[in-house]
């Protein structure tokens, strides 16, 4: 198992996680069937922005299973920490999100 070091979360989480966390929550809380989309900030879809430095900060293994180069042997994704259901809020913040 390799040691991430955390890097600082990239800008459109920094201007957004907030409000981005509370749209979702208040989504979901009010319809139990909400599906989750990430956002889009200057045109491109979130993940795409992200992806990129959560592969460089676990250079490109898993973080759960180790596995590497991400993409071969795991399909490369994004999860949450904490769960976005359970915690909405922590949704969009950059130390909940972890690569595999």
């Amino acid at each position: 198992m390799i040691k991430i070091e955390r890097t600082p979360a990239p800008e459109c989480l920094q201007e957004n996680y907030k409000q981005w966390g509370h749209e979702y929550a208040t989504k979901s809380r009010n319809n139990s069937s909400y599906k989750f989309q990430w956002k889009k900030w200057k045109g491109k879809v979130v993940t795409i922005l992200i992806k990129p430095e959560l592969t460089r900060m676990t250079k490109n293994h898993c973080s759960f299973c180790d596995s590497y180069p991400l993409g071969i042997a795991a399909q490369q994704t994004i999860d949450h920490f904490r769960p976005k259901k359970q915690y909405p809020l922590l949704t969009y913040v950059w130390h909940n999100l972890l690569g595999n």
